[in-house]
């Protein structure tokens, strides 16, 4: 029995195809990296998305925090931590206050202030600053609310103006 051994033409083609299913296994590999390294991109900026978020939910959270403070002021204004100040309607208000801290577990602070421009209506401003829990950043929210005091009629000699605050009607509530 003779052998025969291969010819010439055979061995360049194996070692084509050897070189062929490399660079498959290759692109393959490159492929799955690719991938691999998409699914982190989106898992990481998924996480960062989050904790913006939440940070924005507590902006959103303090500054209408503040106006509602201001209006709980307005309606007991014995109450308010500050001096009332007479408006340009003439009716004493709570001002308002700069950086506030309502709630012990938060960074946050805001800030309110409390016009009069016609009798018995205030105009409140109360914008929340709350620090980024990422990126250094300051997250911002303003709440702007019109209310109406509701006075009961003064019994007595007492001008109108000290009439007692009976309630109080917010007329619009924004979030510019």
């Amino acid at each position: 029995m003779s052998r025969r051994k291969p010819s010439s033409s055979m061995r360049p083609r194996r070692r084509a195809e050897r070189g062929i299913a490399y660079l498959l296994v290759m692109i393959a590999v490159a492929a799955a990296a690719v991938m691999g390294w998409a699914m982190l991109s989106v898992s990481s900026l998924r996480a960062q998305v989050d904790v913006n978020a939440l940070d924005g939910v507590e902006a959103d959270g303090l500054a209408e925090s503040g106006a509602n403070l201001a209006i709980y002021y307005l309606r007991f204004p014995d109450r308010s931590p500050i001096d009332p100040v007479v408006g340009a309607a003439g009716n004493a208000h709570y001002p308002g206050q700069a950086s506030i801290a309502l709630f012990p577990d938060s960074a946050g602070t805001v800030s309110v202030t409390v016009a009069n421009p016609r009798a018995n209506e205030f105009r409140i401003v109360s914008e929340s600053h709350v620090p980024a829990r990422q990126g250094g950043a300051i997250v911002t929210h303003t709440v702007v609310v019109t209310a109406t005091l509701d006075r009961a009629a003064p019994s007595g000699p007492a001008p109108p103006g000290d009439a007692a605050i009976t309630g109080i009607r917010v007329t619009s509530w924004m979030t510019p």
